[in-house]
């Protein structure tokens, strides 16, 4: 009797081994969202070295697998990446960067099962590569509507200073989102003035190629200017926002230069 209770005994060991060891193989572990193109597969891929890129003031993330429950995150360096949990389905950790560098990123599961995965942190200028690069001439030509002719004087006077010998930068994302794109408008000392999300698109008009851009904020929607551009063209922005405050009769600022095209 005691012999039949020891091999009793031996098997609910033997099985409670095995449904550790099946535990600890199905454990947590993290995957990503398989994308082709702009398009998601639904396809899981598990994360390859268990690390993920992140850039700097930009979130990713990766879905956790296995998990009993809530999950939680914690970083090991909320200087360089902090987290936080989706608990949907799937449930998701995303990462957000905050500077370069690397940090590790610890997941636990309402059971107490845990796992980590590292994030490497870069700067998201990094993520931007220069298309072309736009120069403008010295001499500005100004249109002003809406004002009396001293205050369209004065426009076209600090006009002329602001707006010459500015260098326009079109950059492309290197990564995914691939087709986005910015402008970066720099002074004749390489001083970045302004920076803005653009959308685009190309047009002929009398027989030469005009490139138009939209321009966006990063914290407002509605665009904030429009500019168009060409080899044979020149520049012609509207301006007027630069002066609206000053002059609230103001009805319209636009500007015309001769540029220099140099393709990257």
């Amino acid at each position: 009797m005691k012999r039949i209770h020891f091999f009793l005994s031996m098997l609910l060991l033997l099985g409670a081994l095995t449904l550790t060891s099946c535990h600890d193989d199905d454990g947590l572990y993290f995957t990503l969202d398989e994308v082709i193109g702009d398009i998601s597969t639904g396809k899981q891929t598990r994360l390859v070295d268990n690390t993920i890129k992140v850039y700097t003031t930009e979130e990713s993330g990766v879905n956790v697998q296995g998990a009993s429950g809530a999950i939680t995150a914690v970083s090991s360096d909320e200087r360089v990446a902090t987290v936080r949990c989706l608990n949907d389905q799937p449930k998701r950790v995303v990462v957000k960067g905050v500077k370069g560098g690397s940090a590790r990123i610890i997941v636990t599961d309402a059971e107490g099962h845990s796992a980590f995965f590292m994030v490497v942190a870069d700067d998201v200028e990094k993520a931007w590569g220069t298309q072309t690069i736009i120069m403008t001439y010295d001499e500005v030509r100004c249109r002003v509507e809406g004002v009396n002719r001293e205050d369209s004087l004065a426009i076209v006077k600090d006009a002329r200073a602001r707006f010459a010998e500015l260098k326009y930068v079109i950059k492309r994302r290197a990564y995914v989102p691939s087709e986005a794109h910015r402008m970066y408008i720099y002074d004749k000392a390489d001083k970045l003035l302004e920076m803005y999300a653009v959308v685009w698109n190309k047009s002929m008009q009398d027989d030469t190629v005009v490139f138009q851009f939209t321009l966006f904020s990063n914290d407002v929607e509605t665009p904030v200017e429009n500019l168009s551009v060409g080899p044979q063209f020149g520049l012609e922005r509207s301006v007027g926002r630069f002066y609206q405050k000053q002059y609230p009769k103001l009805k319209k600022v636009t500007i015309r230069q001769s540029v220099k095209f140099v393709k990257i």
